[in-house]
């Protein structure tokens, strides 16, 4: 690479944005996740009277459907077709027979069996199904294991936010050449990618015309240059707190990929080539450092 890093930026001078430092669980996700845990312990019992969210059986008096002895329902989900019925099969009780229609073919029909979700309160009860004791105790666990993982992920936003700016506004001697090929071959990978997931990368962000393909894949090399040094910046970092990949520990982590994944070590270097690796490693190691640094300005 004939590029190179002549200054690294310091990233300690930059104002952290706010939303980057938020790792605690809001209590609308500890209510979702009570709601989801209940529902996980829902049983089905019999019910009088049909309410909105039951399954009922119903026969059909009658032949306004042929071949149709058995109807099932479901009033609120308004499947199609069956709008008119779940709407007339409301607060009937077993033995009742209405007048309906399915499809748009009139028919009658008596209703048989009502089948209603019930769901455990969400108090101590609901917790001893899962094992503890207490609600308390158990929506304490469940902040501590999730806030946890949210903590560490802020932090690696934090570093990556570090690494992204260090890598844009570091003093460098740049081979416009060089840039623009990297530019290009990420904004191809990014492009692909894209339509695999079912996204049109030529769909405008203003206006309604469309981008060609050539235009898509040029603003999405804008997007990525900023990232140029991305892999430098990180070799760089890593280096500065005694971290380095030689010859001897490139060999080492393709020895361990090999015997974790059953593979040759030549079939590991084939995928993944010592290039790419060492990048990688030193990635991962200058996330680490700073998100030991970033812990500090998390919100506390």
């Amino acid at each position: 690479m004939q590029s190179h890093i002549t200054k690294l930026f310091d990233y300690r001078t930059l104002d952290i944005p706010e939303e980057l430092t938020h790792w605690r669980i809001p209590e609308e996700q500890v209510q979702e996740h009570l709601a989801s845990v209940a529902l996980r312990h829902a049983k089905t019992v019999p019910a009088d009277s049909v309410s909105a969210g039951d399954a009922v059986r119903c026969t059909q008096c009658g032949e306004g459907l042929p071949d149709r002895s058995t109807v099932l329902l479901y009033p609120g989900r308004e499947l199609p077709g069956a709008e008119q019925a779940e709407q007339d099969v409301l607060h009937r009780k077993i033995g009742e027979q209405f007048a309906t229609q399915i499809r748009g073919t009139a028919c009658t029909l008596q209703v048989q069996e009502i089948l209603r979700n019930t769901l455990p309160a969400l108090d101590d009860s609901l917790a001893k199904l899962e094992g503890v004791d207490t609600l308390e105790q158990y929506i304490a666990q469940y902040r501590g294991r999730v806030e946890k993982e949210s903590r560490e992920n802020a932090a690696a936003e934090i570093a990556i936010y570090w690494l992204r700016q260090m890598s844009a506004r570091s003093e460098a001697d740049v081979v416009e050449n060089e840039r623009n090929a990297f530019a290009m071959k990420n904004a191809r990978v990014m492009y692909d990618r894209m339509v695999a997931a079912g996204v049109d990368p030529t769909i405008p962000e203003e206006g309604t015309d469309f981008l060609t393909e050539e235009q898509a894949l040029e603003k999405l090399a804008e997007d990525v240059k900023p990232g140029f040094f991305m892999d430098a910046v990180s070799e760089m970092v890593a280096k500065e707190h005694g971290t380095v990949y030689d010859e001897d520990a490139l060999e080492a982590e393709y020895r361990k990929s090999a015997e974790q994944e059953h593979k040759t070590v030549e079939a590991c270097k084939a995928e993944l080539p010592p290039e790419e690796l060492r990048n990688m490693l030193y990635f991962e190691a200058a996330i680490e450092i700073l998100s030991a640094e970033a812990e500090q300005y998390l919100e506390v």
